[in-house]
């Protein structure tokens, strides 16, 4: 037989890496993106309910789970401890819904942990709320009714089951003709009368329901048109700018000019803040004259008009490196300018803006990073919104920046502070004060400026040089952040008050100085008069929302106005008070005698009568037509301009069903399937576990469905299902059925090596255990206890195929190759060109046992040491009748 080279390094290193092998299988790293806990959306309060955590992956080994609540008063966890079986993926575990709010449930496995938000509601068409209602908040009449509402959780108007006695208390110069007034049984409502002598307020207060307020000012003298001004993004930081926006109101209501109008802008510190452009992209010449006026016109018909004014390049620590010359102006970390704007116009009262010039940061998303220093710690970055005009009548423009958030060190949790003590901080004499977490979330429009108040009313602590009285109108810990990459989007949403156009500026940059720092959208109004929520949201933190008003311009001619009154479609017809109209100048009910009241609606409503309280109008009518949720109303009337509106009709007829259960579900587990039973709006009424589904034999367990709110599905079914019960209209819902992969272990290996008659047993372990294992090969065998026997009975090499399958699962496959050698078959010369693979083969098939350097220095080394002195005597077989390879 021909020599075959070996290279010896090349097998003991073959050797380690199946030693290496050998140590077996290690489970993958889990990580929290690998976990999920499902809840239903909604939660009745006083339920249990089964929540599901579910593993992505494919787990061979039983992961072990603790639970725990946030709040236990609000959610009580039944099982803290939970199983995920090999190869499930799943687990359950109950909670009860103790009281309505919001919490979160944390599960952990290993190191890892994950949490779930879980929201709590009371059941709908309970009564839960007292809501009180006046016409208007502004009058210049001396009477006005009022009314009292009863709601539930859902805002929605119900009927009271019994009578519900309140007390009135009224405060300032507002006086009530009663002081105890009374919801009655199978009403929803209940009016008096209040007396407006000057500004006042009316408060309504019942046991076991909530106070309601109204404040109530009566019309001051004629006012003046009046100018505002805003500035967004603020702070601005060094080196970048902001848009500067303008517009008129009158009694707080938008004006629009009926001709041009020049408006005056003034920076009061063009050292920081300028108009002029190329300011903030030079070192400060102290020769150089800034700008520090600029004119605009506000043009007829125009509700707003804007333009820019632009931060100088001055230095700082958070801006290493940028800006060279300093004027007179000295900056260390942490140090901020305030500069006031303002704006004059001929014939109107003028207006300021408060800006913070401040440090920025120029960073990639990827560095949104801890920072602290003595008396902060910075968080991760956050987006800022504000919304100009406001109010807004039609045209609006919506501006976001991403900010880092300095946050007191006091405030933090113990995580931080340990982080603080090991920079070597001393936490002690941090300065002590409120946490403005609040006020950056809830508080955003409680001033003049509304949209510039996010920020917290501290009176000592945040950034140095501004005091914290003054801060009031700009965000006074946060550092603006310039982003210096590219791609980087801004996503602005409202809701049914307004709708965005379009983004005109992105978050975008090629370099650092000439980057935008903030996104500014495009909006415009939908029609509807009211309060607009806007959500914004800079990609890589955390997203803000405020809110704005919708009005009308205004106007001095005198107009109707229509004030709905909630109402309910009752099951059989009843007369009830629907809406109050009335006159009003601006946003004042005014003096003006309605004669001749024109009602007209459709759907059609039955007036039943119009009575007077002053100068408001009652309408009383009958609900006719149960066919339409809302009902459109116009009032006319002699010697005033008409109005439209709309009044919402409530059914509360439980008519519908509301399915809860996850998007994809694993066969044959168990998973929640919760069903409620709902109003007309879709709002949970009751919880129901006797409604039946089509086609029935989806659910193979409909017992545990019924009793436990749990549902399984068998392999390979149409995941659509009707759900029905009798006298609610029946839905369909969908599933996304996850077939499960079957887990074959060979703990006995088939040898690479074998004589022919010389049988060897491989055995397996497999999950589930009820899997079917099947061998394929054309040796013959026999099955075993979680195995088989195989006998050789022919030579060559054999391939051998190993499958574990059950129903609805992924089969899992393993093959091998056996050398079967026949001793009785004269061997055939084989001339080799290179390395022959089977030499390998029985190489490490030793050194599994003997270890790679044992092997080379005894046997490899040796027989090479030993043929190299002797000669080979005959071809094929040796005297002990093996095959002799020589190296």
């Amino acid at each position: 037989m021909k020599k075959t080279t070996v290279n010896p390094f090349v097998i003991f290193l073959l050797v380690s890496i199946v030693m290496l092998s050998s140590i077996g299988y290690v489970q993958a790293q889990l990580s929290q993106e690998s976990f999920s806990i499902y809840s239903p959306n909604v939660m009745l309060e006083g339920e249990t309910y089964s929540l599901m955590v579910t593993y992505d992956g494919i787990n061979q080994q039983s992961l072990e789970l603790n639970i725990f609540s946030e709040d236990p008063l609000m959610v009580q966890i039944i099982d803290d401890h939970a199983t995920i079986k090999p190869t499930e993926g799943q687990a359950l575990f109950k909670v009860f819904a103790k009281k309505e709010g919001e919490t979160k449930i944390f599960a952990i496995v290993n190191e890892v942990m994950f949490e779930k938000t879980i929201k709590i509601q009371k059941p709908a068409l309970l009564p839960q709320q007292l809501e009180l209602i006046v016409p208007a908040n502004t009058v210049k009449v001396r009477e006005i009714p009022a009314y009292v509402v009863l709601k539930d959780s859902f805002d929605n108007p119900v009927s009271a089951a019994q009578d519900i006695e309140m007390t009135v208390t009224t405060f300032g110069n507002v006086k009530s003709e009663t002081q105890n007034i009374v919801i009655p049984k199978n009403s929803h409502y209940v009016s008096f009368k209040a007396e407006v002598f000057g500004d006042g307020g009316i408060n309504i207060a019942a046991q076991e329901f909530n106070t309601d307020t109204e404040y109530i000012q009566t019309e001051k003298e004629k006012s003046e048109v009046e100018l505002r001004v805003r500035v967004a993004p603020n702070p601005i930081g060094a080196s970048s700018f902001s848009e500067v926006y303008v517009w008129l109101e009158k009694d707080d209501a938008p004006y629009v000019p009926g001709n041009d109008m020049e408006i005056t802008l003034a920076s009061q510190n063009e050292d920081f803040l300028t108009f002029q452009k190329d300011a903030r992209y030079n070192s400060l010449p102290t020769t150089q004259s800034l700008t520090s006026t600029t004119k605009i016109i506000l043009e007829k018909g125009s509700s707003f008009t804007k333009t820019r004014v632009y931060a100088t390049d001055f230095i700082s620590e958070f801006n290493p490196g940028f800006g060279s010359d300093l004027r007179h102006v000295e900056l260390t970390k942490g140090q901020a300018a305030e500069v006031f704007i303002t704006a004059i116009a001929s014939g109107v009262g003028g207006d300021e803006a408060k800006v913070l010039v401040t440090p920025s940061v120029g960073l990639t998303s990827a560095q949104f990073s801890t920072q602290s220093n003595q008396n902060f710690v910075v968080d991760p970055s956050v987006t800022k919104v504000w919304a100009y005009p406001d109010p807004a009548m039609d045209n609006f423009e919506i501006v976001m920046a991403p900010f880092i958030q300095l946050v007191n060190a006091t405030t933090k949790n113990q995580a931080a502070e340990e982080e603080l003590e090991k920079k070597g901080l001393d936490l002690e004499e941090l300065d002590e004060r409120e946490s403005d977490d609040d006020n950056n979330n809830d508080d955003n429009n409680n001033d003049d400026n509304n949209n510039d108040d996010n920020n917290n009313d501290d009176t000592d602590g945040g950034i140095e040089g501004v005091s914290g009285e003054e801060q009031d109108e700009y965000c006074d810990k946060c550092i603006p952040i310039i982003i210096v990459e590219e791609n980087l989007m801004a996503h602005v949403t409202t809701n049914d008050l307004g709708k965005t156009l379009s983004s005109s500026e992105e978050i975008l940059s090629s370099s650092f100085r000439t980057n935008q720092n903030y996104a500014v959208f495009d909006a415009t109004t939908t029609g509807k008069l009211g309060e607009m929520q806007i959500n914004g949201v800079v990609d890589g933190t955390e997203g803000d929302k405020i809110n704005i008003d919708v009005d009308q311009p205004f106007s001095s001619e005198t107009k109707l106005q229509i004030t709905p009154i909630p109402s309910i479609d009752f099951s059989s017809p009843v007369a009830q008070d629907l809406f109050m109209v009335y006159p009003t100048v601006g946003d004042s009910i005014s003096d003006f005698k309605i004669d001749d009241l024109f009602i007209s609606s459709k759907p059609q409503i039955k007036i039943n009568e119009i009575r007077d309280v002053g100068f408001v109008k009652i309408v009383n009518g009958v609900i006719q037509s149960t066919s339409s949720e809302t009902i459109e109303i116009a009032a006319l009337a002699e010697g005033i301009e008409g109005v439209e509106g709309n009044l919402s009709i409530f059914n509360p007829e439980i008519k519908d069903i509301l399915v809860n259960h996850p998007d994809q579900v694993r066969t044959e587990l168990p998973f929640p399937f919760v069903v409620y039973a709902t109003d007309h709006m879709g709002n949970p009424v009751k919880r129901i576990y006797d409604s039946q589904v089509s086609p029935s034999e989806a659910f193979v367990d409909s017992q545990s469905m019924s009793e436990q709110g749990l549902a399984m599905l068998p392999a390979n079914m149409a995941p659509k299902i009707v759900i029905f019960k009798e006298g609610l209209n029946p839905t369909t819902t969908s599933f996304k059925v996850l077939d499960r992969t079957v887990s074959l272990s060979i703990d006995t290996q088939p040898p690479k090596n074998t004589k022919v008659g010389a049988p060897f047993q491989i055995s397996y372990s497999v999950i589930p255990e009820d899997s079917i294992v099947k061998l394929k090969t054309k040796l013959n065998y026999e099955k075993t206890e979680n195995g088989f026997k195989v006998v050789p009975l022919i030579g060559g090499m054999s391939d051998i195929q190993i499958t574990a399958s059950r129903q609805g699962f992924v089969d899992d496959v393993q093959s091998f190759q056996v050398n079967v050698i026949d001793d009785n078959v004269q061997p055939v010369e084989v001339v080799q060109q290179g390395f022959d693979p089977m030499i390998l083969y029985s190489l490490i098939a030793i050194s599994i046992g003997l270890g790679g350097f044992v092997f080379y220095k005894r046997f490899v080394k040796g027989k090479m040491a030993e043929s190299s002195k002797s000669k080979i005597k005959k071809k094929g077989l040796d005297d002990d009748n093996e095959e002799d390879l020589t190296f």
